[in-house]
């Protein structure tokens, strides 16, 4: 059996900026009565990449996007209760079937029920969120509230290789073959170093003739490694432009992915590709800021980052392979990217460079017109068709297919003495800035119901502690508007009434002062919504004074 606890050597960094959210109750926002204005609400641009529309015409036919398809996490875990979040998680059916404490299936694992953990003994735990929010918005599906991730027809295989974002290269590695093994088609990889390793990219190369590979670009506002030098792209009285090539994004078995923000544009943090049509490293550009995902805790976070742009274009990837049954990686790479018909433009320095940016109205056409590739759109559109040759220098971006840019990611702090490989002539590979941050992550909040400001999870009791002073009950799920009630009855006798206004409702015990069974019932009312919950329990005797 492997040993799953392992020191720290090579340090790969996450890349997420996560991004703690604002309170909805303060938005005075809209009731959201449609799953496409939920999921446009909860994860942005569904609408501007067309998603909304393909998740529609997929209800129609009676399928689910993404179906037959597992897509590997690897990260930080998943959280503890996800299977509340995810109607269809990945299981190693044998060892979930089998006995605990044996390797029911031989393959060097464990109880592997759910993914396998590579970080530490305690299990798939998500203590950082990290991984939770990435695969939260492959495949979260919260059908009460109608809340759905973009393929959330997919299988989700988690696979923990840290628990602070920063992990042995050896784990990741091991990651990638589990996943290779078990059974993946795709490889989401929201993490990324500047330190060259050719034993990483000959695991990801080996990997990518069997997954589809998906990694994060980065969240430094560098330039790839090309034909223009640092101090070409660093414009008078702006910081200067660092080229560093960000792994395994950058390499062409993978599908490096950079951000765009809220304006359309490149995103501030994200890395991003300066080379033509003969020199791509990153290959997309998707949604990267207001992207509301889940976290720890059954709580949804505003994120941004790369770290959050790869999973979404792991999810188009998704439903790309689901509708069209095609497996082999290479194929789905060129077709999937041949159906990218929207760019997304970048000016630097007088340069103007163009990037393929994520689009489903290609993939929606397979929907339409019979799962053939031979039906997809060709070519880009002229959308943002500027381009061209600025100052005498070689054209970057005219070729609209071409743009790669690498995902941005939180806790990429310090400072890189490393030599970073590449083969750009000339470039200006500086060591990157000190004190690039890492903010604080947000604890999280609830979100937008159908019918109010926040979706309606119903409010239970999760425990009661008693003493011989007083009766302590937790609430869980506790709505913010609407009017919660907690009546108190023995042998159907109202004891105690009391409008609940917090998730702790504290009852001196000489206001209840009897012994025996007695039962708490929860009721929520807003309009014409009502919900009741209860709980018996036996008290004990009260304090005598």
């Amino acid at each position: 059996m492997k040993t799953i606890i392992r020191l720290k050597k090579n340090r790969i960094q996450w890349i997420s900026m996560v991004m703690a959210a604002t309170l909805l109750l303060s938005l005075s926002l809209p009731a959201v009565q449609s799953r496409a204005a939920v999921n446009s609400f909860l994860l942005a641009h569904y609408t501007n990449t067309g998603l909304a529309s393909l998740l529609d015409d997929l209800d129609e036919k009676g399928k689910r996007p993404g179906e037959g398809i597992v897509v590997a996490v690897i990260d930080t875990g998943l959280y503890s209760k996800a299977d509340q979040y995810f109607d269809n998680l990945w299981y190693n059916e044998t060892e979930k079937n089998g006995t605990e404490g044996v390797d029911d299936d031989g393959n060097g694992y464990v109880d592997d029920i759910c993914g396998l953990s590579l970080a530490n003994s305690d299990g798939m735990k998500d203590s950082d969120g990290h991984g939770t929010q990435v695969a939260g918005i492959i495949g979260m599906y919260i059908p009460e509230s109608d809340i759905r991730g973009v393929a959330y027809g997919a299988k989700v295989m988690p696979i923990r290789v840290s628990t602070d974002r920063n992990y042995d290269e050896d784990d990741v590695i091991e990651a990638i073959e589990y996943a290779v093994d078990n059974g993946a088609d795709i490889i989401n990889m929201s993490f990324a170093t500047y330190r060259y390793s050719e034993k990483m990219e000959n695991a990801v190369r080996k990997a990518s003739e069997k997954c589809v590979m998906v990694a994060a670009a980065g969240n430094e506002s560098y330039a790839t490694v090309g034909p223009l030098k640092s101090e070409d792209l660093t414009e008078e009285g702006k910081e200067q432009v660092y080229c560093h090539d960000a792994y395994p994004a950058s390499w062409d078995c993978c599908i490096g992915v950079m951000s765009y923000g809220n304006n359309d544009e490149l995103a501030y943090f994200s890395n991003w590709d300066q080379g033509g049509s003969d020199r791509v490293k990153y290959d997309i550009i998707a949604p990267g800021e207001n992207i509301y995902t889940l976290t720890n805790g059954g709580k949804f976070v505003n994120v941004k980052g790369t770290s959050f742009s790869t999973p979404y274009v792991s999810a188009a990837v998704a439903i790309y392979m689901s509708l069209t049954g095609q497996k082999d990686p290479s194929a789905v790479k060129e077709g999937f990217l041949s159906l990218i018909n929207r760019n997304c433009i970048y000016r630097q320095a007088g340069y103007v460079f163009s990037f393929p940016r994520l689009s489903f109205d290609g993939v929606n056409s397979l929907t339409v017109r019979g799962n053939s590739t031979e039906d997809t759109v060709s070519g880009n559109s002229t959308d943002d068709s500027e381009g061209g040759e600025v100052s005498g220098q070689d054209q970057s971006g005219t070729d609209t297919n071409t743009g790669k840019q690498n995902a941005g990611d939180e806790n990429t702090g310090g400072k890189n003495t490393e030599t970073v490989q590449g083969s750009g002539k000339g470039c200006k590979q500086d060591d990157p800035p000190e004190g690039i941050g890492c903010p604080e992550q947000g604890s999280g909040h609830e979100l937008p119901s159908k019918t109010g400001t926040e979706i309606f999870k119903k409010p239970v009791i999760k425990k009661v502690k008693q003493t011989t002073k007083k009766l302590t009950i937790t609430i869980k799920n506790l709505p913010q508007t609407g009017k919660t009630t907690l009546r108190i009855y023995k042998k159907n006798k109202l004891l105690y009434k009391v409008t609940v206004k917090k998730s702790k409702v504290v009852i001196k015990r000489k206001k209840l002062a009897v012994k025996g069974k007695i039962k708490l019932q929860l009721s929520y009312k807003k309009g014409k919504t009502v919900t009741k919950s209860g709980k018996t329990i036996k008290l004990g005797s009260v304090k005598s004074k």
